[in-house]
């Protein structure tokens, strides 16, 4: 799949389907923000089959944090917990969702992602890679409060 090509639904459901690897040892960095503290990381996802490479990214805040699995700069998936998400379709999320890619709404549309543990950043973490089909075969240091 080249860069020149429209990026569509099947193009981001081939990929998030597809079996990845992320060979990194991943660990949240403190970055400066206006504000106060805000933790980042990033790390390459290797797509097994295609040798693409993805870019996943995750975000801490005060009271909210987020993952994402982008190829260039479509977001494949991507979870966030925070105060409240409004799908295009007027429909108010209050817990932690997900967002996946279509032409439509690109990632506008979300659904509230029970299977995720909104509660422990880092077990929330492990299951987003499960969630994007992503084999850790690195190391990740735990988030620490």
């Amino acid at each position: 799949m080249g860069l020149w090509m429209p990026f569509s639904q099947a193009n981001a459901n081939a990929l998030l389907q597809a079996h990845k690897v992320l060979a990194a040892n991943i660990r949240w960095r403190q970055q400066p923000s206006r504000r106060g503290r805000r933790y980042k990381l990033e790390a390459r996802v290797l797509v097994r089959d295609t040798g693409e490479l993805l870019t996943l990214k995750g975000t801490v805040g005060k009271t909210n944090f987020s993952f994402a699995l982008l190829y260039a700069n479509y977001p494949i998936c991507k979870y966030t917990k925070h105060h409240k998400h409004h799908n295009p379709t007027c429909q108010v999320l209050t817990r932690g969702h997900i967002h996946t890619w279509d032409e439509l709404h690109e990632d506008g549309m979300a659904e509230e992602a029970n299977h995720i543990d909104e509660g422990d950043i880092n077990n929330a973490f492990m299951q987003f890679l499960k969630e994007c089909n992503i084999q850790l075969i690195g190391t990740y240091k735990p988030f620490l409060f």
